[in-house]
């Protein structure tokens, strides 16, 4: 008797979900389908490998092929061009997704020359879409604005923005939604406070030790700048950071800014260790030589015997370099 209650609850369950995902499919409006349909997606539960999401269908995502739109040069100077027109040169499959891109592009060069994010709302890519609003609420300075981004990757990016402004770790600990990214916030403030107690708040234990031994790094440091968090127009004038260029495809190949980082010959030189530039096989390499101290990129040169909790790491990385 117990077999045949088990076997009925087990057959009542899988009606249940056979039922709910008839309900999924039928219940979601048809408009919704339409729509994904004009755009050459197809709805369904989840993306597969090979796919990306471009919207959604109620509850279902709106996906489509990922295909060599990169490569192809019409597809790269419509959308840096902003320009529909060219669009109608390709490929169907590629047509669709082009004038996708070209509107939403358009859209945000709208949102943020303006500052309004009602532009933003009439993006269809989720990742331009997301990268909108993100842009906004920096330019606007204001957090609750990161509500709206869908992507939890690209959401714990803007919480971490201004978790950092305001060099606050509870806004990483209580509002970040991936551990990892809770951990990497956690950490670039322990950096910029010099924070060794922050580093212990950290729950992934790799993460905590590189913690340590980057704050470590900072109270051995006459200059601890965070460039992370300098914008496009200060990063070049700021002591010790430098501008990251890119090669962005969808510029037709040309360099664009991607952030502001340490510099690290300035760190270098500035703590007596000598720059070295070689060319090998057209291949160019850079490093510092620090003598008898050990090199840490982006920080210079340093003396163990200034760590306490790093020693260990500081000992091993000037016997690598001997």
């Amino acid at each position: 008797m117990h077999h045949r209650k088990k076997s009925l609850a087990l057959l009542v369950a899988a009606t249940i979900f056979i039922v709910a995902g008839y309900i999924l499919l039928y219940v979601t409006p048809a408009e919704k389908l339409g729509s994904c349909a004009k755009l050459g997606g197809t709805c369904k539960i989840d993306c597969s490998l090979g796919e990306r999401r471009i919207g959604s269908c109620g509850e279902m995502s709106c996906c489509i092929p990922l295909t060599s739109s990169i490569v192809a040069p019409k597809f790269t100077e419509a959308v840096s061009k902003r320009d529909i027109s060219i669009c109608a040169l390709l490929t169907p499959d590629l047509k669709k997704q082009c004038e996708i891109l070209v509107f939403d592009s358009i859209s945000s060069d709208l949102a943020l020359k303006y500052n309004d994010i009602s532009h933003c709302d009439e993006i269809i890519d989720e990742g331009i879409r997301d990268s909108c609003i993100q842009q906004i609420a920096f330019k606007s300075g204001d957090k609750s604005l990161c509500s709206g981004i869908e992507s939890e990757s690209a959401f714990d990016k803007c919480i971490m923005h201004f978790a950092l402004k305001a060099r606050d770790w509870q806004i990483c600990a209580n509002e970040i939604v991936r551990k990892i990214d809770v951990d990497l916030c956690l950490k670039q403030i322990a950096v910029a406070l010099k924070s060794i107690d922050i580093c212990s708040q950290m729950s992934l234990e790799p993460e905590k030790a590189d913690c340590l031994l980057r704050v470590e790094l900072a109270l051995n440091s006459e200059n601890n700048v965070d460039c992370s968090i300098i914008g496009r127009e200060n990063c070049e004038s700021t002591k010790g950071c430098r501008q990251v260029l890119v090669t962005d495809p969808l510029e037709e190949l040309k360099d664009v800014y991607a952030g502001c980082a340490r510099d690290a010959r300035y760190f270098c030189e500035s703590t007596n260790g000598k720059w070295i530039v070689e060319d090998e096989f057209l291949e160019i390499s850079e490093t510092c030589n620090c003598g008898n101290r050990a090199y840490y990129a982006g920080y210079g040169c340093f003396d163990c015997a200034g760590f306490t909790y790093s020693k260990a790491d500081c000992l091993r990385r000037l016997q690598r370099n001997s």
